[in-house]
C-alpha cells in the first residue's frame, strides 16, 4: 500500500516508516506539520494517509479535512496521544477512518493498516 505519515516526533515517523517498509508498505511520503502535509498529499496522492492529530502549523483535523475536500475517498488513520474522546470523535467526524492511541506496537498499527485495505 502507498502511505503518508505525519508526525511531528521524528524517532516516531522514522519507527513507523522502517516496520511499515518491513512488511512490504511503500511510504510515498512524510511530513512533520499540518501545511507540509497538505503539499506532500497533492504531490504523492496515496492510498493511505497516517496523520497525527496535534500537529505543529495546522491541526491534525483541519489536514483531515482538507484531504478529504481533495480527496472523498481518502482513507485516514489517526494516531494521537490525546486521550480526549471528543478530539479523537472530531478527527473521525472529519474523515479518519480509525485511530491508535500512542503509545501504540508497530504490531497494532500494521494491523489496523490490514483492516483498511
Amino acid at each position: 500500500m502507498r502511505i503518508m505519515l505525519v508526525e511531528d516526533d521524528e524517532n516516531l515517523c522514522l519507527t513507523m516508516e522502517f516496520a511499515l517498509k518491513k512488511v512490504g508498505h511503500d511510504i510515498v511520503g512524510m511530513a512533520n506539520d499540518g501545511e507540509a502535509a497538505l503539499n506532500v498529499y497533492r504531490d504523492t496522492n496515496p492510498e493511505l494517509v497516517i496523520i497525527d492529530i496535534i500537529l505543529p502549523k495546522l491541526h491534525g483535523i483541519d489536514v483531515i479535512t482538507k484531504i478529504k475536500e481533495m480527496n472523498t475517498d481518502a482513507k485516514i488513520l489517526v494516531t494521537t496521544g490525546a486521550s480526549h474522546d471528543s478530539l479523537i470523535m472530531k478527527a473521525m467526524d472529519s474523515g479518519a477512518k480509525s485511530y491508535l492511541t500512542k503509545p501504540f506496537g508497530m504490531n497494532d498499527l500494521i494491523t489496523e493498516i490490514e483492516k483498511m485495505k
